[in-house]
């Protein structure tokens, strides 16, 4: 079945689905992914669940995305497919799957990604045997390009962590929540269009307002990650919507007044947006994301705990010399010049020269040694230090002599 997205028409979440209606709803919404999209949505047409429509969203892509959904349209007619003539963008390419959805439960399937033959079953036997459990996830394999395991997402089993964890970050791996329909009109019916890239979380959020929340412990979804990926391409976006997420369900449940320590995880969420963002050189969104950590917690800055840890996070894993560079002009540009914040400036980049001095094997090693010793003059009495420098000299005499 083909669709037009500018044909729709149908309210989202007018009516509950009617008896013959499918039990799940599948969306798929995908950009130029040809690559990969065959394999995913035979991992869905071929679930053991087999009670199911797949509502696949070419969102405007340019490759051979198109051809490949309507191959599989013509062969299942559980498959429902839609054109956009351009690109919507995430959120909006899923509310255009909702406003067509039919099932009782609705979940995703990324383009890229994978489901094991018995997910659906296994999260509508969950659901269907735990009344007060509105939506379900199950942990995830990360795989690489090739599908190669590379690491696991895990969630916590309980709805008391998970409410718990979710006030800190995302805990689920997004694509494998199974949500009741009644349980998604009670959130909305909708994914927040403001909030791409951070989507899956402000769902969950809302979601778990309106009930319990569970997972399943076994990985029934294959999650991969690659160059290409959004994670990839887009963290100071993610990041920075992220944040706005998780102020928006505590300005919901606890009005104008929610505890400052709940304040204070969506002020280090806008400081790591600022530092994505600064790295990415958007120097606009990282100023406006670090006005925004501070109006959530004015004492942020104060202590500089919590900025190093992002600091390491992130830039320590920028390539030299890059990340010395892009250390310099944050504290130079971006940062308050705090008595507080220039010691951390003088430790962060002591440490990058440091490790500079002992990833190189050129003449370049001394000069990082004594920069390091410059903004940290501790680091005079690390011996590793002394010895790399004694050998960079022992070197140097060495070149020298054989020059004459």
């Amino acid at each position: 079945m083909n669709v037009s997205a500018e044909s729709l028409a149908m309210d989202a979440g007018a009516e509950r689905p009617l008896a013959d209606s499918p039990l799940v709803t599948v969306i798929l919404t995908v950009l130029n992914g040809a690559s990969f999209l065959a394999n995913a949505i035979e991992s869905i047409l071929t679930q053991s669940l087999t009670n199911l429509e797949l509502i696949v969203i070419d969102d405007g892509s340019t490759d051979n995305t198109w051809p490949i959904i309507t191959t599989y349209a013509q062969q299942d007619r559980r498959l429902i497919a839609v054109r956009n003539q351009t690109n919507m963008g995430t959120s909006a390419a899923l509310n255009v799957g909702l406003r067509l959805a039919r099932g009782q439960y609705i979940t995703r399937q990324d383009g890229d990604d994978l489901s094991l033959p018995q997910r659906l079953a296994c999260q509508v036997a969950f659901l269907q045997a735990h009344e007060r459990v509105v939506a379900v996830g199950t942990n995830a394999q990360i795989i690489d390009a090739q599908g190669a395991p590379v690491g696991m997402i895990t969630t916590p089993a309980n709805n008391e962590q998970i409410q718990a964890t979710l006030l800190d970050y995302m805990c689920f791996c997004g694509p494998t929540i199974l949500a009741r329909y009644s349980a998604m009109q009670h959130a909305g019916f909708y994914f927040d269009e403001n909030l791409s890239y951070s989507e899956d979380y402000d769902l969950c959020l809302r979601l778990a307002e309106v009930g319990e929340m569970a997972c399943l412990p076994e990985p029934l979804y294959l999650y991969r990650q690659h160059a290409a990926s959004v994670s990839v391409r887009r963290r100071y976006l993610q990041m920075n919507r992220k944040a706005l997420a998780l102020q928006n369900a505590l300005q919901r449940r606890f009005a104008c007044a929610p505890a400052p320590d709940k304040w204070a995880l969506v002020g280090r969420d806008f400081l790591r947006a600022a530092v994505l963002a600064w790295m990415d050189g958007n120097h606009a969104g990282a100023q406006e994301a670090l006005a925004r950590a501070q109006a959530a917690d004015g004492r942020l800055l104060q202590n500089s705990t919590q900025l190093e840890t992002i600091l390491h996070r992130y830039l320590s894993r920028a390539p030299f010399p890059q990340a010395i560079t892009l250390g310099e002009s944050l504290f130079g540009q971006l940062l308050p010049q705090t008595p507080e914040l220039c010691r951390l400036r003088g430790r962060f980049l002591a440490e990058l020269h440091v490790q500079a001095a002992f990833t190189l094997q050129n003449t370049q090693v001394r000069a990082h040694i004594w920069r390091a010793i410059r903004y940290n003059p501790r680091w005079l009495g690390n011996r590793g230090v002394w010895r790399l420098l004694l050998r960079s000299s022992s070197s140097q005499r060495t070149k020298d002599v054989r020059l004459f």
